[in-house]
Formats: C-alpha cells, sequence, structure tokens
C-alpha cells in the first residue's frame, strides 16, 4: 500500500501520521500571557533536540491559521515550562486540553498545585516529577504549524524519580505516560535492554 501525502484528505493524514509515529511523549507546557493569566496545555508533538546545552522542540498546530494560546504566550514573552506528564496526573492533563478563551486557565479544570520559583519567572506545576524550563531559541514557522525550539534554563526533579548515584531518572519510578494514535495512550511495560556494539 502506496499513500500520496499531497492527495490524501488532511483529516486521514493526522490519524494516519498520529498513529503510525508511536510512542511519542507529552509535554504539559506551561506558559503565560501579557494579561498575566497562566495557560497549561499538552502537546505529544514534543522531544530533546540536544543535551549540551539541552534543547527541546515544541510544534503547535494553527487553527484557522491563527495560534493557539500556548504558541501564542511563547512568542509574547519568551518563555515556557514543560512538565513530563505521568500516570498519575493524566487525567488532570486531559482536561487541560479543553478549548478556553484566552482569559481563562486551564489550571481551574484540574487540581494541580502551582509553585512559585525564587527568581520570579514562571511558576512550575509540583504535581509533575520533572520540570523544565526553557527560554525560546528558535522558530520555524509553517503554514499550518510552528516548532518551537527551546533552551532549557533550569531542570527541577523530584528526588523520588531521581537514581543519584548513577545521575538519571528512573524510569519506572517517574511512570511516564505516551501518546498514542485517537484517544489512547501507553505506560511502561516490557524493557528490553542491549548492549551498543
Amino acid at each position: 500500500m502506496h499513500i500520496n501525502p499531497d492527495t490524501y484528505p488532511a483529516k486521514a493524514l493526522y490519524k494516519l501520521m498520529t498513529s503510525a509515529v508511536v510512542p511519542r511523549p507529552i509535554a504539559l507546557v506551561l506558559s503565560r500571557g501579557s494579561l498575566g493569566v497562566v495557560n497549561v496545555a499538552p502537546f505529544s508533538y514534543f522531544n530533546v533536540v540536544t543535551s549540551a546545552p539541552p534543547r527541546l522542540s515544541i510544534s503547535i498546530s494553527k487553527q484557522n491559521g491563527l495560534r493557539k494560546d500556548t504558541a501564542r504566550n511563547i512568542v509574547e514573552t519568551g518563555y515556557f515550562v514543560v512538565h513530563v506528564v505521568t500516570t498519575d496526573i493524566l487525567e488532570d492533563v486531559n482536561r487541560t486540553s479543553a478549548p478556553l478563551p484566552a482569559h481563562e486557565s486551564e489550571l481551574s479544570l484540574t487540581q494541580f498545585s502551582l509553585h512559585e520559583t525564587a527568581d520570579g519567572g514562571l511558576p512550575h506545576i509540583q504535581n509533575s516529577p520533572v520540570r523544565f524550563t526553557c527560554t525560546l531559541e528558535q522558530t520555524v514557522t509553517f503554514p499550518e504549524a510552528e516548532l518551537f525550539i527551546g533552551k532549557v534554563t533550569g531542570i527541577d526533579i523530584e528526588p523520588r524519580v531521581f537514581d543519584a548515584e548513577r545521575g538519571i531518572i528512573d524510569t519506572a519510578a517517574l511512570k511516564p505516560v505516551a501518546r498514542l494514535g485517537g484517544p489512547h495512550y501507553a505506560q511502561l511495560g516490557a524493557i528490553t535492554t542491549l548492549k551498543r556494539p
């Protein structure tokens, strides 16, 4: 079977791509607009770009050619916080995907607790055990979406998920959630360990 994306319907392409490129990590992105309203929304077009210095990428689609609240806030302020999504917070994360007016915060739909940072920057959602504070470094613009590359300026980690001896996140303790196609999500299953040749 061969599919030509140029002639395939857009909605069908979306379903195909999001069910084929799996599992995808989920970024719960916190931003703040010019009116001071804290916006929270999940995005699964998300990944690591570089590690030293650390950079993350998030792709945010447009709605009828217009930026979503998160994208607009990132462009206006240059700052955002990425929270790792875990099984413990998945239901609240899903609630933040509800379409709300820009003057309303998705936090009102959740049980999330905010933690104000010492530097007075963007707050963090304490319920997520790993949080990346980012400054916007580069934007790649497409007609239907924007790809934001953020440089990580701070990483906050809850001790319960950090393996201090090895200097890594304990994946089993983290309990990350990944996005599949449609309304489906995945949790950790069998883990295969292979040594590189």
